[in-house]
């Protein structure tokens, strides 16, 4: 889980790294935003919930489930690469300015990062809570 989270915040990094108020993105900044993204955070991030949920599905003695399973997982993600292009561009439309964009995207990748972190937390205090107990 620490990889996602790692690769969840370069994601988040390089959404930060795109946003620039005065509308001149130059190409240094548009390489760095995208190797982050496209070339570190999206492939690791696919690979890791894969294959933590492929480990999960056998935990759970769910294997005659597992290829219904990661047919919705599949499926949801080839639903989320379709609509939130349309989001990003409906914001670019609405607001005629790329920061807004990657201010959405960058929302979108702090919750993808905060969620999992959350879990993790927890689950270190009901550890320790079973441990002390």
């Amino acid at each position: 889980m620490l990889l996602l989270e790692i690769s969840l915040a370069l994601g988040f990094i390089g959404c930060l790294v795109m946003i620039n108020q005065s509308g001149d993105l130059n190409n240094i900044e548009l390489t760095i935003g995208m190797v982050l993204i496209w070339s570190l955070s999206s492939p690791i991030c696919q690979t890791v919930i894969v294959s933590s949920t492929t480990c999960k599905i056998k935990e759970l003695g769910l294997q005659q489930q597992q290829a219904r399973m990661m047919g919705w997982m599949t499926a949801s993600g080839s639903i989320g690469r379709i609509i939130l292009p349309l989001i990003a561009g409906a914001f670019y439309t609405w607001h005629n300015n790329y920061a807004d964009v990657f201010i959405f995207s960058s929302s979108i990748a702090a919750i993808a990062f905060i969620i999992p972190l959350l879990f993790r937390v927890e689950s270190y205090y009901r550890k320790r809570r079973l441990t002390n107990s």
